[in-house]
Order: C-alpha cells, then sequence, then structure tokens
C-alpha cells in the first residue's frame, strides 16, 4: 500500500508542494523518479508466484503473560489463555540446541544427574514451586555423588588434579542453571531478530521494582546476528575457548535468587554456543538490587559477599552491559500489558505427534528422523515473542549508528523505543512498551513497508 500510494502522487497537480522535503533532500524530479521506480516494482512484484506456502498457525491458543511478581517475590507460574488472539508463531521453530541440552549431550551422566537432583529437591520437606537454588544446590546428595564421580574420571584420565578440580567447579556452574531450569519445567521464551533489535534500542528508565519475572527461573534464547556480535565481541575480549568463533545461539537463563531485606536478587546465566564441537561456554552475572535503584544501579550490582574488584573483566566491559540491558528489556516486553505468548513447537515433537495416527511402518520412518534431526535442532517448545520490522526503520536505526551525528538525526526522525508506566487510576499497572517510531514528515511513513522477519 506504501508503494501504491507514492505511485499515486500526480507532482502535476500538487501545486503546493514544496521544493524540498525537510529530512530528505527530495525536490519534484527525485519524487517523480522514485514515483516511476515504485510503480515498475509493483508490476515485477504482481507477476511474481508465492515462494512457498506460509506457516500453518497453531491449534494451541497463544497465552497472555501472568501477572508476575516483583523479582524478590514468588511469581505466579500459571497461565491462561488469552482472549483476543494476538499474534501466531510458526507452527515449529528451527531452534539448535539450546544451551542446556548441548551441555547435557555433551557431558556424560549429567542429564540424569539433573533429573536425580530434580526429584530429590521436590522431595525435601517445605519445598514448594516458587523456590530456586542457590548456595544449598552442591550440598545435595545427588550432586555431591555425580561431581565426585565425574572428578575422579578426570584424574584417572591423566588430568592434573587441580585442573580437574577447575573443571568439576565449572561443570557444578553449568549444573546449577540445568537444575533449576528443569525444576521450573523448562519455560523458555524465543525473541525474534526484529523483537531483538527493537529491544536493543529500546530507553531502559527504570527503577529496580518494575522489574517482574514470569518464572522463578526460565531461559530466554536469541539467535539474530546484531545481538550475537555483541555477544562474539564479549568472548572475543574475555579471550575463552569460543573466542573467534562464529556464535549459532545465546541462551540466557534467569533465576531469581533469594536476597536481604529491600533487595531483589537476580542470576544471569549466558551459555553461548557455536555448534562447532567445543561445547557451550558459560558466563555468570548476579545481581543484587534495591528498589529505587535506576539502570545503571541494576548493571552494576553484586551481593555483598563479591568483591568488585575481582569481578571477572568480561563483566565490566559494554558488551556484557549491553547484553544484559537486552535481556532486562525481554524481561520487561514478556510481562508487560497486552503481550501474549505464542507458542512454537519443536520440529521434532510435532513429527512425533504427526505420526502416532499413522502405521507403523509410518511411525519406524518418523523415529529414524528424529533421531537425525535430535542433535541439530532443539526438543524444546517455545514460547515466540514475535517482532514486526519496518524495513525504512530498521534502515534508519542501523544508519543512526553509523553517523557522528546519530543522537540528532534520532531526535528529528525516529524516537526510540522506551517504556510508558501506567496511570495511577489504571487497575493494569504494568509497563507498556513503546515501539520506536517515526517522528517528522509524513513522507517518512509513506515509504515504509512493514515485513515479518521468519524463524
Amino acid at each position: 500500500m506504501a508503494l501504491a500510494r507514492f505511485v499515486s502522487i500526480d507532482l502535476g497537480k500538487r501545486t503546493s508542494w514544496p521544493q524540498e522535503i525537510p529530512g530528505l533532500g527530495w525536490g519534484p524530479a527525485r519524487l517523480a523518479a522514485v514515483a516511476a521506480r515504485a510503480g515498475e516494482w509493483l508490476q515485477e512484484f504482481s507477476r511474481r508466484e508465492p515462494a512457498e506456502k506460509p506457516p500453518d498457525p497453531l491449534t494451541t491458543s497463544p497465552v497472555a503473560a501472568p501477572a508476575p511478581e516483583p523479582v524478590g517475590q514468588e511469581a505466579s507460574g500459571s497461565h491462561v489463555p488469552h482472549p483476543g488472539g494476538g499474534p501466531t508463531a510458526p507452527s515449529a521453530h528451527s531452534l539448535p540446541l539450546l544451551g542446556h541440552e548441548a551441555i547435557r549431550e555433551l557431558v556424560a551422566g549429567l542429564d540424569a544427574a539433573v533429573r536425580e537432583t530434580v526429584r530429590y529437591a521436590r522431595a525435601q520437606p517445605g519445598w514448594d514451586d516458587t523456590q530456586t537454588l542457590r548456595e544449598d544446590l552442591p550440598e545435595f546428595t545427588p550432586v555431591k555423588v555425580f561431581l565426585t564421580a565425574y572428578l575422579d574420571r578426570l584424574v584417572e584420565g591423566g588430568t592434573e588434579y587441580e585442573d580437574a578440580v577447575s573443571d568439576a567447579e565449572l561443570l557444578g556452574q553449568h549444573l546449577d542453571y540445568c537444575v533449576n531450569f528443569e525444576l521450573h519445567r523448562r519455560k523458555l521464551f524465543f525473541v525474534d531478530a526484529s523483537l531483538a533489535w527493537l529491544l536493543s534500542h529500546t530507553s531502559l528508565d527504570i527503577e529496580g521494582r518494575t522489574l517482574r519475572l514470569p518464572f522463578p527461573c526460565f531461559g530466554i534464547a536469541f539467535t539474530d546476528r546484531a545481538t550475537l556480535e555483541f555477544a562474539e565481541a564479549l568472548l572475543q575480549k574475555d579471550g575463552g575457548i569460543l573466542a573467534g568463533q562464529r556464535l549459532q545461539i545465546l541462551t540466557v537463563y534467569v533465576k531469581r535468587t533469594p536476597a536481604p531485606p529491600g533487595r531483589s536478587g537476580l542470576s544471569l546465566s549466558f551459555v553461548f554456543d557455536a555448534r562447532e564441537g567445543q561445547g557451550p561456554f558459560l558466563l555468570g552475572r548476579e545481581l543484587c538490587f534495591a528498589e529505587d535503584d535506576d539502570l545503571d544501579g541494576i548493571l552494576d550490582s553484586h551481593f555483598a559477599d563479591v568483591d568488585p574488584k575481582r569481578l571477572r573483566e568480561a563483566f565490566k566491559v559494554p558488551e556484557m552491559r549491553r547484553l544484559v540491558h537486552l535481556v532486562v528489556n525481554a524481561i520487561l516486553y514478556a510481562t508487560s500489558a497486552n503481550v501474549p505468548w505464542p507458542l512454537a513447537q519443536s520440529p521434532l515433537r510435532r513429527l512425533r505427534s504427526e505420526s502416532r495416527s499413522r502405521g507403523k511402518a509410518k511411525q519406524a520412518r518418523v523415529a529414524r528422523r528424529v533421531e537425525e534431526l535430535s542433535g541439530k535442532y532443539s526438543s524444546e517448545d517455545v514460547f515466540y515473542l514475535p517482532g514486526r520490522i519496518p524495513i525504512s526503520q530498521l534502515r534508519a536505526l542501523a544508519q543512526v549508528e553509523r553517523q557522528a551525528n546519530g543522537h540528532e538525526l534520532m531526535a528529528r526522525f525516529m524516537v526510540r523505543g522506551h517504556w510508558r508506566r501506567a496511570s495511577p487510576g489504571w487497575h493494569d499497572q504494568r509497563l507498556r512498551w513503546i515501539e520506536p517510531y517515526w517522528k517528522g514528515p509524513e513522507l517518512a511513513s509513506i515509504v515504509e513497508r512493514e515485513y515479518k522477519l521468519r524463524i
């Protein structure tokens, strides 16, 4: 429609048309050339055949986010169908193995140890589903047995004892997010590439009290290039095993942790994976902030028993702050008002479900196919957070980042995304997300065409 409106422009009838459109530098001659090119493009497009059939929408209704509780309080683990329809997810996603799947596949016995630890935790007196595990996890019998056996195997295999202890401690950190994620029934969000871009360009002027979690522990997956490039830059500075590698996925495990009165605790486990055989790489970041802390206070916060001078250098670089900023914005978006959570199935689960009504021969073929794909695609269903990205907005934002006078250009044409607080009289006090939008010449909205990015 935007191009059609452009084609319909008749400069000969517009005696009041300005000689130059402010901000774009397009005079009548330039507009005539663009209108002619738009007409040619529309004619060419009308002759094209669809490249492929669009994915079928899920039969499962989208779900709306439960009313979340502040980070320091119990979070609701239930959700209800969204009455207004909302966006639909692809019928099946194509995510590679997520962080917890990759490490549980890589380390022999880890999968069984996670399941046994979860059973052990749920059997503890007074356990309920709002709790998470932190310092108490290493004291659990299944964890002790598994890590001791792992350490013994390394030493018997010729690894120096100190190196073996270091490896066992690192595996214990992987075990932490794996167990807590399993304890809370593997809730995971996938952030669409276009939404990730917009959230990364959304201002974050909030206080600690507004950061509310949908579940006590959950995951957030990113596969978009923009986010992964920041992650790659971070790993390059850190010098870990994935330095210089092209990442395929970043999975962030978010966990609410106990904190002193008046403060909130948040644990972030960043699991990076290039899917090249080295295994996932883990960076953990723990935040402990007050209700009145602003963004800088949240990003710089830590628990009282942590010496900030001894923090890993990777935690102090701009790329880590930007990733934490993005994760916080993704949490705010998932828990903001009127955001449903459509469900995208695992391709493996979808294959299995489609074969149940078929004969034994078909089921056997499907089973072989699932086995072939099990190391390539995730077996988890995910809550899909979709994004709609106007191409002109994306290009404008990218151009702003490359301009020396970027702030001036942004102020004239593009208003950054931001969070709007609810009016005190409203029943629903959750934040509202305001997308980046144009503010300037009307022509800016004419040349936009909205595209949907697929996963």
